[in-house]
């Protein structure tokens, strides 16, 4: 009897489970020993070696901070887009190589920094993600910060293409060299509607449009009284012209907000702007034919004021 206790406190000690015979106790400390193992085969870069495999990445733009031992680079893209795609494919290269960086964004600038807090400083993980976003870099056809006066012109359907291909671009230069769908490939729709947005741009006749409504909005209130008390022709042409411009454009925004392609079709959209253009043409020539042949705007806007005031005079002793 007593012997079975001694066997029973010798089982418990040791950490065997009866019921199966398995050492919890050495499993954890296998279990510790392999992860310790695993942090220990994670060493920092010497001196050597960071001689070797540092100055590709400082010759591509990627630049050692002074304050800790990582490197840095600063990526410019076209848009939020662009920006977002490209962290979209470094973020699940890092999820693979379980090695994510540390990184800044706002709007079309990326700030990216690598540096392995396991080993407080740089390690090969570093280098490969490193090497990696250059390979992306190459590739995708964006603009690093460093590389912008070496950046051609090149057209959006280019730059659209190839960075919607590369998101669904197998890659073979992973760390462990096994093949990996990144993304799983766009519809087509999707990629109409981008080439839709893209060439719908910011710029050019957009801007120099907008600046021109907000000169005639503000011309408006000035000419309109100045016509009242001169009664000149020249002015009330030019009147007549600003007025007809800003009912074109209110009316124009219209139809192009309500009267979309994508839910009526692409018939009616032109025939509505097919008859604005005529409303406004016919409205210009009346209001010319009206200043030139006629009384004048100013003049009939008063004649039509005082219809009802003549009347009271005449009706008055």
């Amino acid at each position: 009897m007593l012997l079975a206790i001694l066997i029973r406190r010798f089982i418990n000690r040791r950490g065997f489970n009866q019921s199966n015979g398995i050492c919890h106790n050495l499993g954890q400390k296998q279990l510790s020993t392999a992860v310790s193992f695993k942090k220990q085969k994670m060493k920092k870069l010497t001196q050597q070696e960071r001689d070797v495999v540092l100055n590709p990445l400082l010759e591509s733009g990627w630049s050692l901070q002074t304050e800790r031992d990582a490197i840095y680079k600063e990526f410019v893209f076209k848009n939020f887009n662009e920006a977002f795609g490209f962290m979209t494919r470094i973020a699940l290269q890092s999820e693979k190589m379980n090695h994510h960086a540390e990184w800044f964004n706002v709007y079309n600038k990326v700030n990216m920094t690598l540096s392995t807090h396991d080993v407080n400083g740089l390690s090969q993980k570093d280098i490969d993600l490193a090497t990696f976003v250059d390979n992306v870099v190459k590739e995708s056809i964006i603009k690093p910060s460093c590389m912008l006066s070496q950046y051609g012109q090149l057209s959006q359907t280019t730059r659209l293409s190839s960075s919607l291909a590369n998101l669904n671009h197998t890659n073979s230069k992973l760390v462990n060299h096994e093949n990996h769908q990144l993304l799983t490939k766009l519809p087509m729709s999707l990629i109409l509607n981008g080439n839709q947005c893209r060439f719908a741009n910011t710029g050019g006749n957009h801007v120099r449009l907008w600046v021109t409504e907000k000169i005639v909005s503000a011309a408006l209130p000035i000419l309109l009284p100045t016509s009242l008390l001169l009664e000149n022709q020249i002015i009330d042409g030019i009147l007549a012209v600003l007025v007809v411009m800003h009912m074109h454009w209110g009316l124009e925004a219209i139809v192009v907000d309500y009267a979309r392609p994508i839910i009526v079709g692409t018939f009616l959209p032109k025939v509505f702007h097919l008859l604005l253009n005529l409303c406004s043409i016919v409205t210009l020539a009346g209001l010319l034919i009206l200043i030139y042949n006629g009384p004048g705007i100013a003049r009939s806007i008063k004649d039509a004021w005082s219809i009802g005031k003549e009347e009271d005079k005449e009706d008055s002793p």
